[in-house]
């Protein structure tokens, strides 16, 4: 759709986490070790309910996202985004991406952009996950789809009699130490935007190049290296993942979701507003997920370490 030279991109949100979603939770579950699952109580069809399978996660490190879809405009307009762009020394050829915050809901206490920086500071604080926009860098939903599809199909003569992630050249997993991220093409089309500072309006963009570059804040704020992409950013959410690095227990992980509940919903006078349910403690982290994603539309994912798989099934 057109507004003036303003370009949106003609697909929705759910369309980018419907997408990613897929990618990431086929990726190894359940042949290797490790997974990438979300976790909330409307995506159990991936986990699975089964209190017995909860059972089997050895470790887990949570991560949040939030999708965006872009919009653009071209380098000769006369808009702000492309004036600020230029004012900071920021490319604008042939065009300028961007995604608005989002604004605050009557019923919540904070703006979601402030709810995602405080998720993302407590998690880093532990050494744990971390926080981000993802936001495609394609307009079209048919060139969206395509890059999707042959982003499959690109290693199809090499894959077809196989298990693809079996491969070297696409294995995920790097001698039994690193997962690399970075071997899946369609995650290098896709930018990754950390929450950089509080806000008191959501009348703010992040921009940035059709490459996912020269990232600015819309005060303006020149922020050049500010972004990554999304492989860049799920390496980093699993560097040292398998190698000893800080995860989670089911048994030991209240004290973190206690955490993270007061950093976004907590109360200086009368303490956390929210409160999860379930009986489990991974089934606590789904009902808090639950809760982000019908409250904020803030996705809860975890980087899952499983039991080893002759104990799984």
């Amino acid at each position: 759709m057109r507004q003036g030279l303003r370009i949106d991109a003609n697909y929705t949100e759910d369309v980018v986490g419907f997408a990613l979603e897929s990618f990431l939770t086929l990726l190894s579950f359940p042949r290797h070790r490790f997974s990438i699952e979300p976790f909330s109580r409307g995506k159990e069809r991936w986990l699975g309910a089964d209190a017995r399978l909860h059972g089997k996660i050895r470790g887990f490190r949570p991560f949040y996202m939030q999708f965006k879809r872009p919009a653009a405009y071209p380098d000769f307009s006369t808009s702000k985004i492309v004036s600020d762009r230029r004012k900071a020394g920021l490319a604008t050829t042939p065009r300028a991406l961007y995604f608005p915050l989002r604004q605050k809901q009557q019923t919540h206490r904070d703006f979601q952009h402030n709810v995602l920086l405080r998720l993302r500071e407590r998690l880093l604080n532990r050494g744990l996950g971390n926080a981000a926009y993802v936001c495609p860098l394609f307009l079209d939903r048919s060139a969206y789809r395509l890059n999707l599809h042959w982003s499959g199909l690109a290693l199809w003569g090499r894959i077809w009699r196989h298990y693809p992630w079996d491969l070297e050249q696409v294995l995920l997993e790097d001698g039994g130490r690193r997962i690399r991220f970075d071997r899946m093409p369609v995650f290098a089309e896709h930018i990754s935007v950390p929450p950089h500072a509080a806000v008191s309006t959501a009348s703010h963009k992040y921009s940035f190049t059709e490459s996912g570059t020269d990232l600015c804040f819309h005060s303006p704020e020149a922020l050049p290296d500010g972004s990554m992409d999304l492989a860049t950013f799920l390496n980093k959410v699993s560097a040292g993942f398998l190698d000893g690095g800080e995860k989670l227990s089911p048994d030991g992980s209240d004290q973190v979701l206690s955490e993270l509940i007061a950093g976004v919903d907590g109360d200086p006078t009368t303490g956390p507003t929210f409160r999860p349910e379930g009986e489990d403690p991974i089934g606590r982290w789904f009902s808090w997920g639950d809760h982000l994603r019908s409250e904020y539309e803030i996705e809860q994912f975890a980087l899952v370490r499983w039991e080893d798989e002759a104990d799984l099934f």
